[in-house]
C-alpha cells in the first residue's frame, strides 16, 4: 500500500505539470489581442433637439478585408439620421463598397441593421480607422440610451472571421426648462426675478424677502407651499412663480373729546407702514384746543405729525374758553385764575385767563364767566 502510494504521487504532480504546459502553450498560439469594435466616443451628453454623430471603430489586430455591425438605440430619446462609411478599409487607396444588407435604419424600433463593407481588391488593412459614421438627433425627452452593438463580424481576405470584442457607448439627453422668477409688490426673490435655465427635473428652492414696509402675501404659479415664504418647485416645464408682497397696514383712529373736528376726521384711517401722517385740530366756536393724547410729535400744537409704526389711537382735547382750570365746570375756580392774572396782557389768549382772547385780562374776561356760570357744574 505504502509503495503504490509512493508511486502516485510523482505521477500525479507530472500530470498535473503537463496540464500546465499545455495551458501555456495554448495561451503563447493565442497571446496577440482580438481585433476590438468600439463606440467612439463612448459617452455623450447632448441637450434636447441637438445632433450628434458617434463612430465605429474597428482596431484590427490582423489584415481585414471586410466588416458589418448592427445597432440597437432608444427611438424616444435619440432618431438615427444616416449612416455614412468612414476611412477603414479605404485608408490604404484601395476601392470599397459599403451599404445595407437589412432594414437599414429602422427609427420606431430603434434599430440599425445589415450594414456592411468590403474592400474591392486583393488588399487588407490593420490600422484602426472608423468603419461608419452614425448621425443621430436627439428628441424632447430627458434619459440615457444605450448603444448596442450586436450581429458584429470582422473578417480577413478569405472571408474568415477574425477573433474580435465589441465595446457598447451611450447617449444622455439632457432637457432644459425656463423658470421665471417674478415680484409683485416690493420684495426680492432668490433665486432673483428673471429666468434662469435648469435641467429637467430639478427641484429649486426659491424664497421670498419682503421691503421694508411689506409683507410676503404667497406665491402664485406651480409651487409646492404657496403660502410659505421659502418652498420648492420642480422643473417639469417652462413656468413662472410670481412671489406676492403686500404693504402692511396700520389704523390711525381720530377722536375728540369736547367741541372741535380734525383733520383727518374722527373715525378709523389706515395708512401704509413708515407713513407719517399730518393731523390738526380746530376747536369749535367759544372752545379752545388743549392738546393731544396718543403718540404724537408734539402734543400741544393744534397740528402735528405721527408715524404710522403700529395700530394707534390719537385724541384732540378741547375746552370752553371761560373754563379757565379746565375742569368742566365754569365756577369760582376761573374766577380766581382771571383774578390772579388781572391787567396781564400778551399775543390773543396766550394764557387761559384772556377767556375773550384779546390779549388783555380784564374786566371783559370775567363778564364771560359770569355769563355762563355754572355750566358743566352738575345740580
Amino acid at each position: 500500500m505504502n509503495h503504490k502510494n509512493a508511486v502516485y504521487r510523482p505521477l500525479s504532480l507530472l500530470a498535473a505539470l503537463c496540464l500546465v504546459a499545455a495551458l501555456c502553450l495554448s495561451t503563447g498560439t493565442s497571446a496577440a489581442e482580438p481585433t476590438s469594435v468600439t463606440i467612439s466616443p463612448p459617452h455623450q451628453t447632448i441637450s434636447a433637439g441637438d445632433t450628434l454623430t458617434v463612430d465605429i471603430v474597428v482596431d484590427p489586430q490582423t489584415g481585414i478585408a471586410g466588416a458589418q455591425f448592427d445597432l440597437t438605440f432608444d427611438p424616444s430619446l435619440i432618431t438615427a439620421v444616416e449612416v455614412a462609411e468612414g476611412d477603414l478599409l479605404s485608408q490604404n487607396g484601395d476601392p470599397t463598397f459599403f451599404g445595407t444588407f437589412g432594414t437599414g435604419i429602422d427609427n420606431v424600433a430603434g434599430t440599425i441593421t445589415g450594414y456592411a463593407g468590403v474592400i474591392l481588391s486583393q488588399a487588407t488593412v490593420s490600422s484602426p480607422g472608423v468603419f461608419a459614421t452614425i448621425t443621430f438627433s436627439a428628441a424632447t425627452t430627458s434619459g440615457t440610451s444605450t448603444l448596442h452593438l450586436f450581429s458584429v463580424d470582422v473578417q480577413d481576405a478569405d472571408g474568415v472571421s477574425v477573433p474580435f470584442g465589441a465595446t457598447d457607448g451611450s447617449v444622455t439627453v439632457e432637457v432644459t426648462h425656463t423658470l421665471t422668477m417674478a415680484v409683485s409688490g416690493s420684495g426680492s426673490t432668490d433665486p432673483a426675478a428673471g429666468p434662469h435655465d435648469y435641467l429637467e427635473g430639478t427641484v429649486v428652492t426659491i424664497s421670498a424677502t419682503p421691503d421694508s414696509g411689506w409683507q410676503f402675501d404667497g406665491w402664485t404659479g406651480d409651487v409646492v407651499d404657496s403660502g410659505s415664504s421659502t418652498t420648492t418647485t420642480t422643473i417639469d416645464a417652462d413656468k413662472t412663480v410670481t412671489a406676492s408682497f403686500a404693504q402692511i397696514m396700520h389704523t390711525l383712529t381720530m377722536a375728540v373729546s369736547g367741541s372741535g373736528s380734525t383733520d383727518p376726521t374722527v373715525g378709523p384711517h389706515d395708512y401704509a407702514e413708515g407713513t407719517v401722517v399730518t393731523i390738526s385740530a380746530t376747536p369749535d366756536s367759544g372752545w379752545q384746543f388743549d392738546g393731544w393724547t396718543g403718540d404724537v410729535a408734539d402734543a400741544n400744537a393744534p397740528t402735528t405729525t405721527t408715524t404710522m409704526d403700529t395700530g394707534k389711537t390719537v385724541t384732540a382735547s378741547f375746552s370752553l374758553l371761560w373754563d379757565v382750570n379746565s375742569d368742566g365746570c365754569i365756577d369760582l375756580s376761573d374766577l380766581v385764575l382771571v383774578g390772579q392774572s388781572w391787567g396781564a396782557s400778551g399775543s390773543p389768549h396766550w394764557i387761559r385767563a384772556d377767556v375773550n382772547s384779546d390779549g388783555v385780562v380784564n374786566l371783559s374776561d370775567l363778564v364771560l364767566i359770569g355769563q355762563h356760570w355754572g355750566e358743566g357744574c352738575g345740580t
